[in-house]
């Protein structure tokens, strides 16, 4: 649970759908982490191509799915993201990659520091039904210890209970 979890991350905590075209947030503990920085309350919604949530949705969603997402989003992409891939196969690649480790990553400059995230779908039948993600500065924690600190929390939250198990009849 999210907000179970909230005091052992510290960091934020969003979990985020699809929202064509856009990820928008279903909810958040922003407001009861003391490191946000800034709040992302439920109902924003939040670029997918300069997200981790966004890369993480097209790493684990369709081929078909995310060829229409790409075939919308790419002609109108953003400066920031143009200078990140040189062509939508540097983009696929990133993409693999993050498919590959278990998890997208994506950095923002803020005024002070550059904020990183990590993100990991949220599966039903191996398709993303939402995704969850964790906000923190990287000049406090590098992506190697969000890996190894904050990545088993992300996926023990979005780990399935069994059926018919007590935790599944609360």
């Amino acid at each position: 649970n999210l907000r179970s979890a909230a005091p052992r991350v510290q960091w934020p905590l969003s979990l985020m759908r699809f929202d064509w075209p856009d990820m928008r947030v279903e909810d958040s503990t922003d407001r009861a982490s003391g490191f946000a920085v800034e709040f992302f309350e439920r109902g924003a919604l939040l670029p997918v191509l300069t997200t981790a949530s966004g890369k993480a949705f097209l790493a684990y969603t369709s081929p078909a799915a995310r060829d229409a997402v790409l075939d919308h989003l790419w002609p109108m992409r953003p400066a920031e993201t143009q200078a990140l891939w040189a062509d939508g196969q540097s983009l696929l690649r990133e993409l693999a990659m993050s498919r590959e480790r278990g998890f997208a990553r994506a950095v923002r400059p803020l005024r002070l520091t550059e904020q990183g995230s990590i993100a990991i779908p949220v599966l039903v039948e191996n398709e993303p039904v939402a995704v969850l993600a964790v906000r923190f500065a990287l000049s406090a924690v590098s992506f190697d210890e969000a890996r190894k600190r904050l990545l088993p929390v992300l996926q023990e939250i979005v780990r399935p209970v069994p059926f018919g198990t007590a935790a599944a009849a609360a």
